[in-house]
């Protein structure tokens, strides 16, 4: 399953890979420097960059099992879209 799960005073997005090792997303600003990013947490471990310069992103389930996601980035004049699916592999 994919969840929101509030630690402290942010939200992240938690699920778990087909290992059973939990994944969790974060948007952050980790490095001060005013600009979101977007981090991946896996296990205990320390938030990892994976998209810089986050201008928004939307993750929503449209049917069961089926998510869409949408990022899309700045930095400084250049733009940067991108949009996938994920269908979910595993049932709890």
């Amino acid at each position: 399953t994919v969840e929101w799960k509030t630690y402290f005073s942010d939200k992240r997005l938690e699920t778990k890979n087909h290992e059973g090792t939990t994944i969790q997303y974060e948007v952050a600003d980790h490095n001060y420097d005013g600009i979101k990013d977007l981090y991946t947490i896996i296990g205990n471990g320390t938030p990892n960059p994976i998209v810089s310069g986050l201008d928004s992103w939307s993750c929503k389930e449209d049917q069961e099992g089926v998510w869409n996601i949408s990022i899309r980035t700045k930095v400084g004049d250049q733009r940067l879209e991108w949009q996938g699916t994920v269908r979910q592999r595993i049932r709890n």
